[in-house]
């Protein structure tokens, strides 16, 4: 399998919700009248304000609100582990030329959601916010190690508009905020798996095939997201459906479980061929 263990990831921190990594060439610093400024542009109704913070050699602790939104910071002056950020890197889709500014990062400041908001999409637009406040200090852009996947700081720029926003609200970016794997079992076999599911409470998919079914297969896997959440829809392995045109069936993970396997259980998903109907209807 191309791929990397993510152990080392951070934590969620106790107060729950979950944690990005920004990634920056050099360590900023957290001040609130600056952040506040740098915000402006980005969510004009809202201020940055910041409490106990605590800066050591090489280190930097605050807690933040935005608006009705809690953070809590914890910043170091060294690159973040491999381990915890080779996934959210590597096993993007973004270009080569996108990526390599995330990969020569010098500091790290981990960003936990700590309150505000249940709504998993509604912590991903604040935290973006509180990420463009850092547009100017430095952002090399974000790692997400849960959903294996990151955002280049230009991205994130161009990202940040009233627009963008409302539109990443009405309708969530699975390309965005959700990952696509694609795991090399050999030559020419691909598990294709989601991550990231788990925070919109739906469990993750993984399909096995063929590299040049990686578009086919997407839009397979993020419509079964999108079915699963707005019908409450319980699936099970052993399970079978009618998937606009195709019958799938949907089994248990049996290989590669460190990889494949998701926060709330990953089911695989095989579309039956023709002569598998058949002997489906005959039972």
């Amino acid at each position: 399998m191309e791929a990397h263990q993510e152990d080392d990831s951070p934590a969620p921190p106790p107060e729950g919700g979950f944690a990005l990594i920004f990634l920056f060439s050099s360590l900023p610093s957290i001040e609130e009248a600056t952040l506040s400024q740098r915000l402006a542009p980005i969510d004009e109704m809202n201020t940055v304000r910041v409490s106990d913070t605590v800066a050591t050699c090489g280190a930097v602790h605050a807690r933040l609100t935005v608006g009705a939104h809690s953070f809590r910071l914890v910043g170091f002056d060294r690159p973040a582990p491999k381990e915890a950020i080779a996934n959210a890197i590597e096993c993007s889709h973004w270009r080569k030329e996108d990526k390599q500014p995330l990969r020569d990062h010098q500091a790290h400041v981990i960003c936990y959601y700590t309150a505000g908001s249940d709504d998993a999409s509604e912590q991903m637009l604040a935290s973006w916010k509180l990420a463009g406040a850092f547009l100017d200090a430095g952002l090399c852009g974000i790692a997400d190690p849960d959903a294996w996947n990151c955002i280049p700081a230009h991205a994130l720029k161009d990202l940040l508009t009233p627009e963008m926003l409302s539109s990443c609200r009405a309708d969530l970016p699975l390309g965005l905020w959700t990952g696509f794997a694609k795991l090399f079992k050999n030559e020419e076999d691909v598990w294709f798996c989601s991550k990231g599911f788990h925070r919109w409470g739906v469990m993750d998919f993984a399909y096995l095939g063929k590299h040049v079914q990686a578009e086919e297969v997407f839009a397979l896997i993020n419509g079964l997201f999108r079915y699963v959440r707005e019908s409450g829809a319980v699936i099970k392995p052993g399970h079978t459906a009618q998937f606009g045109d195709a019958l799938l069936r949907f089994g248990q993970v049996s290989e590669h479980r460190d990889y494949l396997i998701g926060p709330l259980g990953t089911l695989t998903v095989e579309k039956l061929r023709a002569h598998q109907h058949a002997s489906r209807d005959s039972t």
